[in-house]
């Protein structure tokens, strides 16, 4: 069974559809006009681009081999409540944590860092979601450089489940360590009493 298309895929499809019969009448029209229809057929090659983007679920840079599957964000974005699909998720972010580090760059690519950004935000609209939910939120947070929002996040999740500590991904618990380690710094610097001043 098909999933229902959002807003934006109905527009790409509706726009591509625009697109093709245009760029079919152009080429029906510049081969009948004894012209070059060489730019016409990059519009067809676009619109066919803009048909099929609904059913684009995977990114892969073939270069350094970066991938991530949009499906599993999907799915976690859909039914936040899914702690299943949280997990798949988990295992993407996993999977393209490490293509990330054994990539030339280091870097996300522009397409799967949009991805990520979309299903942050998307879940940071759902206030009580569940903890094994909120650490791939915080992962992709990871991910997207965004720390501090991520350390946020993850201690949320810690708050709501502490068994999770022992399922953390190594940048995770790393992040986690970090924020516990700034917790009792500050927290040591609010019982510490001031010297009193010299007289």
């Amino acid at each position: 069974m098909s999933e229902p298309m959002s807003t934006y895929e109905i527009a790409m499809l509706a726009c591509g559809v625009v697109l093709f019969l245009f760029a079919l009448a152009l080429i029906v029209y510049l081969v009948r006009q004894n012209r070059s229809f060489t730019g016409a057929i990059t519009l067809l090659v676009v619109a066919l681009v803009m048909i099929g983007f609904p059913a684009i679920r995977h990114f892969q840079m073939s270069a350094d081999e970066i991938s991530f599957d949009t499906g599993t964000s999907d799915a976690v974005v859909r039914n936040p409540t899914d702690v299943a699909a949280a997990d798949t998720l988990r295992g993407s972010l996993r999977q393209l944590d490490s293509d990330v580090d054994k990539s030339k760059t280091r870097t996300l690519p522009p397409k799967v860092a949009n991805s990520l950004r979309a299903t942050v935000q998307a879940l940071a609209q759902h206030p009580n979601l569940p903890a094994e939910t909120r650490v791939a939120q915080a992962h992709a947070q990871l991910l997207l450089g965004d720390a501090k929002d991520a350390a946020t996040t993850l201690d949320a999740a810690l708050k709501a489940k502490p068994s999770l500590k022992v399922t953390l991904d190594p940048k995770l618990m790393a992040l986690a360590r970090e924020d516990l380690l700034n917790f009792v710094k500050n927290r040591q610097a609010k019982t510490e009493p001031t010297p009193a001043p010299d007289r």
